[in-house]
């Protein structure tokens, strides 16, 4: 990368500044996936739940790909955090007998 500054201060002044855009804008990024959880909570408490179980956890898959194909280490970890708390609503939403946890795979006659 290259700089339009001729001096050396100019240059390291020019990059701390790109660098302070990078961070505002991932700060960003983050703050509006913790708006989307909060978000995605209050539904979960209101009158009742308008995700299944099933569509969370493929929501959660889809945040995991998401990741494994982010080029910054911000949004690798925001997508990875997202997909663990959709995980765990879900599991939680299995194991209180809402969605897809009154099904059992293994036993099918329970």
């Amino acid at each position: 990368m290259s700089s339009k500054e001729p001096t050396l201060l100019g240059a390291v002044g020019e990059a701390g500044v790109s660098g302070l855009t990078a961070f505002r804008e991932a700060q960003d990024r983050y703050q509006e996936g913790v708006v989307d959880l909060i978000n995605a909570r209050a539904k979960l408490k209101g009158k009742g739940s308008s995700f299944t179980a099933n569509q969370m956890l493929q929501r959660a898959a889809a945040l995991r790909e998401q990741a494994a194909n982010a080029l910054s280490d911000e949004d690798k970890s925001r997508a990875s955090f997202l997909a663990d708390q959709l995980e765990q609503q879900a599991q939680g939403l299995m194991g209180s007998g809402v969605g897809l946890g009154k099904f059992n795979v293994a036993s099918p006659g329970v």
